[in-house]
């Protein structure tokens, strides 16, 4: 059978043009090398050659399918604290406050509850945006050394879609030269991990948080003037020495 060139149909031998599209048949392709036709070989090699370059394509396609479907995955926000545990969160954090301010040295323990009871406070500007990401929801997971930051938010993209998306960054808090740092050790987002050097390179989550947090200004300022921020698991330990 000789496969025309156009449309793929297969025709007998002896037939110059295809039986179904008219298309002249390539009469190459069955006579031998001796006589004038493409050499076997050589179109075996360009054939395995075409089937590797769409098997790498395929790969990639595959993979930048499952890096978008990873990022895209949401997890389970904490349930919205009762008015009273908020209440409780800010007169702790309070407490904190007037520490400081009286400049005398002492203790303070808050739970990852009261810590993210503080958090839920926070009220976000609504932003009328067509692109970009409007933050929705903030909380935190702790574990002995490591605090892991999320961010929900809404994705826009113009009139295309929106989508739920969530940022996360985990660090560890440190009072250092003076003030309140912030030592990145991982970043995600959704279910996709980001490689610590490429979160560094990018800045982009820090300038996600930057502003996601600037009006916390005066909390910061608090945090900054402590002696140690101690995380444990399910808890934070703040403490003041006056310098």
């Amino acid at each position: 059978m000789l496969p025309c060139p156009k449309c793929g149909y297969d025709n007998e031998l002896g037939r110059i043009f295809c039986h179904q599209c008219g298309q002249k048949l390539d009469l190459d392709a069955i006579k031998p090398p001796s006589r004038g036709g493409k050499p076997i070989k050589a179109k075996k090699a360009g054939s395995v050659g075409l089937w590797i370059r769409r098997g790498i394509s395929l790969v990639v396609l595959l993979a930048l399918v499952f890096m978008v479907f990873q990022m895209l995955q949401v997890p389970t926000a904490p349930a919205k604290p009762a008015e009273a545990e908020v209440s409780a969160a800010e007169k702790k954090w309070g407490t904190v406050e007037r520490l400081v301010n009286s400049k005398k040295p002492g203790r303070i323990e808050a739970t990852t509850r009261e810590v993210n009871a503080y958090l839920s406070s926070i009220r976000f500007q609504k932003q009328d945006i067509k692109w970009g990401f409007a933050p929705e929801q903030t909380w935190v997971e702790t574990r002995t050394g490591l605090v892991k930051v999320y961010v929900l938010a809404t994705m826009h993209l113009g009139d295309l879609a929106s989508k739920k998306v969530c940022f996360m960054y985990a660090g560890v808090p440190k009072i250092q030269d003076g003030g309140f740092k912030f030592e990145p050790k991982g970043a995600a987002v959704g279910g996709l991990s980001w490689p610590l050097e490429v979160v560094k390179a990018l800045g982009f989550h820090q300038r996600v948080y930057t502003e996601i947090f600037q009006g916390l200004t005066m909390d910061k300022e608090v945090l900054s003037q402590l002696s140690q921020i101690e995380v444990l698991k399910d808890r934070v330990v703040f403490q003041y020495q006056p310098r």
